[in-house]
């Protein structure tokens, strides 16, 4: 066999130089098929990571906009509704009383975790899940080199990865946000009672009975509250009404009409009992109206029942002594009028002038100013604290200018 000419020899190395470059240019063509590729799996993952971050920041901020209506007393009966697979989307269409009644079924989870924490974790798995199925796609192109073309994949893989990037996570979203207070409730829900039973329970709770009961001492002062619920109309139990008053103790939006069977003091209390003894021989022909009327006026603050009864009694006698059959259809307390007549003058008008002044001093001389101007609450307990000290105390003039000046 003979020996390869010289021009044989540059022919062969000819050919493999052109198959080097082609090969070379091969792995170039490939680098820009895989940029290309990997720019529309970007595309592609980002555009899916969008619409899951876009639902996912959307029911945080439906959870965020309930629990604002509803208030931060139900937030984690919210927060358990969504965490056990309740949907929030049909929860938000719901008017406010529909969600308070929807959640109040709901026992709250201790200790369970946020879900607003939830999502925002999920949200951000997401985003690694995305990165890492990016990444992978441009791993597949690595490893399709030979040794004469390594250099190119390698740096052709580099700025792949530098072009694509990663998975943009979109805007933080705050987890942290206040609830503020809840809504007005006017009615105790099954699970409302349940909670204030285990109130009941935490405070008052006598550790030494072992039927559960309450500790009578400790418990005394709400028992007598709920005693004159009862008293005073309260169509319940005496559990059921220190249920109501215990819920109020601790919900300050919880303003139940059954509360209104509250009132400061028993029927039987000693002041009532004292007040009421100018209607004893009361009678329709002779009793003093401004007398009897003066003393539903005390009675009402203490006990609004009480006073009703009385002010039937009056709206009776005046009924009568105006010739009416009947008096009129709704009986209420009268109220204390912001304005009346000025008291007579002090001095003049003999007996006339002086029954007058006694009569309007009867009627409004702890409720109002000379002028006839209303007192205001404080005023009046100034007054009255004044007139009960020897020698008559402070003038109007002086309790108006105190208490304005102490109220400022």
């Amino acid at each position: 066999m003979g020996l390869l000419s010289a021009r044989g020899l540059r022919q062969i190395a000819i050919g493999a130089g052109n198959e080097y470059l082609d090969k070379r240019q091969e792995m170039r063509d490939k680098i820009e098929e895989f940029r290309t590729r990997a720019a529309d799996k970007k595309e592609t993952l980002q555009k899916e990571y969008n619409a899951y971050y876009k639902e996912e920041k959307g029911n945080m901020q439906t959870f965020k906009n309930i629990a604002t209506i509803v208030g931060e007393n139900y937030t984690d009966q919210l927060n358990s509704f969504v965490m056990s697979g309740g949907d929030l989307n049909s929860l938000s269409q719901l008017d406010s009383n529909g969600i308070v009644d929807k959640l109040s079924t709901q026992t709250p989870v201790e200790g369970q975790v946020s879900y607003l924490d939830k999502v925002s974790g999920d949200i951000k798995l997401k985003n690694e899940e995305v990165n890492q199925s990016l990444q992978d796609q441009v791993g597949l192109y690595k490893g399709t080199s030979t040794l004469f073309t390594r250099g190119i994949e390698e740096r052709g893989i580099k700025d792949i990865q530098s072009d694509v990037g990663t998975i943009s996570a979109g805007d933080p979203i705050d987890t942290k946000f206040s609830a503020g207070k809840s809504i007005d409730i006017t009615e105790l829900r099954p699970n409302d009672r349940i909670t204030a039973q285990k109130l009941l329970t935490d405070l008052y709770g006598d550790s030494s009975d072992p039927d559960g009961g309450y500790n009578i001492e400790t418990i005394q002062p709400l028992l007598n509250k709920a005693d004159i619920m009862i008293e005073n109309g309260f169509d319940g139990t005496q559990q059921q009404a220190m249920e109501e008053l215990i819920f109020k103790q601790q919900y300050d939006n919880y303003n139940g009409t059954n509360l209104d069977f509250l009132t400061p003091v028993s029927q039987n209390d000693p002041q009532i009992l004292e007040l009421e003894k100018v209607f004893v021989e009361a009678n329709s022909e002779t009793a003093d109206l401004i007398i009897l009327q003066d003393a539903v006026n005390k009675i009402k603050p203490l006990n609004k029942f009480k006073a009703e009864e009385y002010q039937i009694f009056i709206n009776e006698i005046k009924a009568e002594r105006e010739g009416k059959t009947n008096t009129d259809g709704t009986v209420t307390v009268e109220e204390t009028p912001a304005k009346v007549e000025p008291r007579p003058p002090s001095f003049g008008g003999g007996a006339e002038g002086k029954a007058k002044r006694e009569a309007w001093d009867l009627q409004y001389g702890n409720t109002h100013f000379n002028d006839g101007t209303l007192m205001s609450p404080a005023q009046q307990e100034a007054w009255k604290e004044s007139q009960a000290k020897k020698g008559g105390g402070k003038s109007k003039k002086a309790i108006r200018r105190l208490v304005t000046e102490e109220g400022n």
